[in-house]
């Protein structure tokens, strides 16, 4: 009995999953510009604290559902020339600590001398931060503590230390969401990458000639089968080569065959000399009985050819609406 060819366009083999990476990096590159407008500040006091009193801020309530993280952000204000070392607690109903963050601010400044040239110079590090997501309800307490404070020269102080504390519901860290965009990217862009080369080679065959052929099971109605033919000619080849492709049944006989003319790649060196001469060609096909099946390529004018090589793809998968060959006997 001949064999039906019909030509469809199809999306059915579509690998959708190959751009839910690319489709989440856009979002996350949304948030990391746009995700500290999701924030809501709750607590936004300035706050005197004494040396080892501890300094009740104001009482929050948490929720694990709630997006992103509670961020307490603190920056001390104190003398020149002295250094601090404070706590951030979040302590629950009990009195207990569920959560702390020790940092040591400093700030020096003074005057310099050069070659009959002179200046004041000044340094710091005041700020400190905490975050914290919750797994369950609850109503915590920020307190800050003074542990420890004295001088540049090493001498003990008592200080009474100023704060400037900000507490921040649904707090987003840029940094990760930018690591996240960029990470996902790449597995993005690696996944359409890996659609293109998809599915399970059944053949691949390359002979010093311009005629491969091989046998192979392959096919099925819900498979794609990818037929890749990649040819390499000498500095004798001409603008385009002529690819015949034939495909033959169980019992040798010839269910499918295709001719066609494609352009001629050509890679030149500097002096306009030919470097590399590549013919290529594709084909898409559902063999709707899966059986074995022969392929064999002849590419033409033969002389020009170094080398050819046929690749079968049983089972690939597409980015797009795709025209394939159905074929059925």
């Amino acid at each position: 009995m001949p064999a039906k060819v019909s030509k469809i366009n199809t999306s059915r083999f579509i690998d959708r999953w190959a751009y839910v990476p690319i489709a989440i990096a856009p979002f996350l590159l949304f948030l990391s510009i746009f995700g500290s407008a999701l924030g809501k500040t709750i607590i936004k006091e300035k706050v005197k604290v004494s040396a080892e009193k501890p300094a009740s801020v104001g009482t929050i309530e948490l929720k694990p559902r709630d997006l992103g993280a509670l961020r307490i952000d603190a920056k001390a204000f104190f003398p020149d020339n002295h250094w601090v070392v404070y706590e951030i607690q979040l302590v629950d109903a009990e009195g207990e600590i569920v959560a702390s963050a020790i940092d040591e601010a400093w700030r020096e400044s003074g005057r310099w001398r050069e070659g009959g040239e002179s200046g004041s110079w000044s340094e710091s590090e005041l700020a400190a931060g905490l975050d914290l997501r919750s797994k369950q309800a609850e109503k915590l307490t920020v307190v800050i503590e003074v542990l420890e404070s004295g001088t540049s020269s090493g001498q003990p102080a008592n200080l009474m230390v100023n704060f400037d504390l900000k507490v921040k519901k649904g707090a987003i860290k840029r940094s990760h969401l930018l690591s996240g965009f960029f990470f996902t990217g790449i597995l993005g862009i690696l996944s359409l990458i890996a659609t293109g080369i998809s599915g399970q080679q059944a053949i691949f065959k390359k002979i010093n000639d311009s005629d491969p052929r091989e046998r192979a099971t392959v096919g099925g109605e819900n498979n794609l089968v990818k037929v890749s033919i990649n040819s390499v000619l000498d500095e004798t080849t001409p603008r385009q080569a002529k690819i015949d492709l034939y495909i033959n049944n169980v019992y040798g006989e010839r269910i499918y065959q295709e001719s066609r003319t494609v352009p001629v790649r050509i890679s030149k060196d500097e002096d306009g000399e030919i470097t590399k001469a590549q013919a290529k060609s594709e084909s898409l096909f559902v063999l709707k009985k899966r059986d074995s099946y022969g392929f064999a390529v002849k590419v033409e004018p033969d002389n020009p050819v170094e080398w050819t090589s046929l690749t079968v793809r049983d089972g690939s998968k597409t980015l797009s609406n795709i025209e394939v060959k159905e074929i059925s006997y």
